[in-house]
C-alpha cells in the first residue's frame, strides 16, 4: 500500500509539516512558508537537511510589502539584515557574520540615522558611513574598576573630631589675620579625588600642587571665613591689613569656592555636581575642574569655606573635540549625582555651534542590548553657554536629591544605557551631528544574597 504515488506523497507532507511551525507549508526543495491567518505568506526562507534557516529569508508585512530580508547559514544570521517600514522605507540594517552583529545602521526618519560598529575590541558609533577611530566605549568596566582606587588611594578620614587632622598651622579669622596651613597628606588626598574625575573623562591627570596657588587659596578661604560670605570678590575688612587682603582677594577671585562642605573631597563633589538653580546655566566650577589644560593645582579650607585654585591653564596640550559628563562610555554612577545636568563641551577648532540655540537639539535614548532605541528621555533643561551643551533629563531633575553626596534617593542610573544625539553643529559648514553613549554601572558589584536554607524538618520540638 505504501507503494501508491498518492500515499507516498501524503506521508511526505506529514513527515516535513511535522516540525513546522503551525501555518507553515515547505516544498520538496526546502522552502518554508509561514503564512498570517488570513492566508497571506509572513515569511518565506529555505531550511537545510536539519531544517534550520539556510539561505535567504524574507519577512513580510500582512499587506505583502516585505518587513525583513535576511540571509542565514544553518541556523545564523549571515551578511546584510534589511528591515523596513510598511510605507517601504528601510529603516534598518545589520551586518552579521555567522550569528554575530558586526555592524548596524539605523537609517529610520523617525529616529537618529546612526551606525555602530562592534569590534573585538569594542564598538564605534557615529553617522551612517562615518569611519570614526574614536571607541564608543574608551573604558572597560574592569579598567574602571582597576583604575579608579588606585587614582584615589585611601581617603583621609577628617570627620568629627578627625577634622583637626587637616592643619599642620592654624589660622585666624580676626586680626592679625593667619592663613594657617593644611597638611600636604590632605591637599594630596583632595587632588587625587580631582584626578579621578578627570581620568573618568579622559583628561589628564598629571597636576600638581603649586605652592603659590595654594597660598592664595588659603588666604581666600580665610577672608570668606571673617567676612562670613561666600563671594569671589570680597571687600577689605577694616581690620585685615593690604598685604593680606591682596593674596585673600586673588584666591576668591581666581578659584572655584563653596561653602558648607565639611572636606575638600566633598567640595570636588560638589563643584563636579553644579546643578542647582544659580549654576546650571554653566556648570563653570565644572568646567574649571575638567579644564583640559589644567597642570596647576591648590586648595585652601578654613571651616566650612572653601578654594579650589581653577583658572591656570598652563599644560600645552592640544585640546580634544569633547569634554563630556558624564563621559562617553561605562561610568560609575558614584560619580554622578542622578539628578546632575549633563554638558558636552565642543573644541571650537574642530565643531561650530549656531549662535541662537534653538538651532540645536539635544535628545536623548534608552538603548538595549543591541543598541537600538527603547525609549525618548525627555528633558526639563536646556541651554548654550558659549561652547557648552547643557541638558537635564526630566525624571533626574525631579529627584528629591541633595547636592552634597549622600544617598541617592533620586533617579536610578545604574544600569541605563542612554544615547546621546546632538544635531545643529557644523564642521567646515557640513552638518555634523554628536553621538555617543553613556552606560552606567556601579563600582562595587551588587553582592548575590546567600540563598535562604530549606525550611527544616518538623521534629518532636517543633510542631508540623
Amino acid at each position: 500500500m505504501f507503494n501508491s504515488p498518492v500515499v507516498r506523497r501524503l506521508l511526505l507532507v506529514l513527515c516535513v509539516s511535522s516540525v513546522l511551525p503551525c501555518g507553515s507549508s515547505a516544498s520538496q526543495d526546502n522552502l518554508v512558508r509561514d503564512k498570517y491567518p488570513s492566508g497571506k505568506t509572513r515569511t518565506e526562507y529555505r531550511v537545510d537537511k536539519e531544517g534550520k534557516k539556510h539561505g535567504s529569508y524574507v519577512e513580510f508585512f500582512e499587506s505583502g510589502k516585505k518587513k525583513v530580508t535576511a540571509t542565514f547559514v544553518h541556523g545564523d544570521p549571515d551578511g546584510q539584515w534589511d528591515e523596513y517600514r510598511d510605507d517601504g522605507h528601510s529603516w534598518l540594517r545589520k551586518k552579521y557574520k555567522t550569528g554575530t552583529i558586526e555592524e548596524l545602521i539605523r537609517l529610520d526618519d523617525k529616529g537618529p540615522s546612526y551606525q555602530v560598529l562592534f569590534k573585538r575590541d569594542g564598538i564605534e558609533i557615529g553617522p551612517p558611513g562615518s569611519k570614526t577611530n574614536d571607541p564608543a566605549f574608551p573604558l572597560s568596566q574592569n579598567m574602571i574598576r582597576t583604575r579608579i582606587p588606585e587614582i584615589e588611594g585611601t581617603p583621609m578620614d577628617v570627620s568629627g573630631e578627625n577634622a583637626k587632622l587637616k592643619y599642620e598651622e592654624p589660622y585666624s579669622l580676626t586680626a592679625p589675620h593667619k592663613p594657617g596651613k593644611l597638611k600636604r597628606e590632605y591637599l594630596e588626598d583632595a587632588l587625587r579625588h580631582l584626578k579621578a574625575y578627570r581620568w573618568l573623562c579622559g583628561l589628564t591627570t598629571d597636576q600638581e600642587l603649586d605652592d603659590g596657588c595654594i597660598d592664595f587659596c588659603q588666604h581666600g578661604a580665610v577672608i570668606m571665613g571673617a567676612i562670613k560670605e561666600l563671594t569671589h570678590f570680597p571687600e577689605q575688612p577694616a581690620d585685615m591689613d593690604k598685604a593680606f587682603f591682596d593674596k585673600a582677594y586673588k584666591g576668591t577671585s581666581s578659584s572655584n569656592i563653596a561653602s558648607g562642605s565639611d572636606s575638600l573631597r566633598q567640595a570636588i563633589d560638589m563643584f563636579m555636581d553644579d546643578s542647582d538653580s544659580t549654576n546650571i546655566d554653566r556648570v563653570g566650577h565644572r568646567m574649571w575642574c575638567l579644564n583640559p589644560r589644567k597642570k596647576k593645582a591648590g586648595f585652601g579650607e578654613v571651616e566650612m569655606w572653601i578654594c579650589e585654585w581653577s583658572v591656570d591653564s598652563s599644560a600645552e596640550i592640544p585640546r580634544p573635540d569633547f569634554v563630556r559628563y558624564p563621559a562617553a562610555g561605562y561610568f560609575p554612577v558614584e560619580y554622578f549625582h542622578s539628578h546632575a545636568a549633563w554638558c558636552c563641551s565642543v573644541n571650537a577648532d574642530k565643531y561650530t555651534l549656531p549662535k541662537d540655540e534653538k538651532q540645536i537639539k539635544v535628545k536623548l535614548w534608552t538603548l538595549d542590548d543591541e543598541y537600538m532605541i527603547k525609549d525618548e528621555i525627555p528633558l526639563d533643561y536646556f541651554h548654550k553657554n558659549g561652547n557648552n551643551l547643557i541638558f537635564r533629563p526630566k525624571a533626574a531633575a525631579e529627584g528629591n536629591q541633595p547636592r552634597r553626596p549622600g544617598p541617592r534617593v533620586g533617579y536610578d542610573w545604574a544600569g541605563k544605557r542612554v544615547l546621546v544625539y546632538i544635531t545643529g553643529a557644523k564642521q567646515q559648514k557640513v552638518d555634523a551631528p554628536i553621538f555617543y553613549v553613556v552606560e552606567f554601572f556601579k563600582l562595587k558589584k551588587d553582592e548575590k544574597k546567600p540563598e535562604e536554607p530549606p525550611p527544616a524538618e518538623p521534629t518532636e520540638d517543633r510542631p508540623k
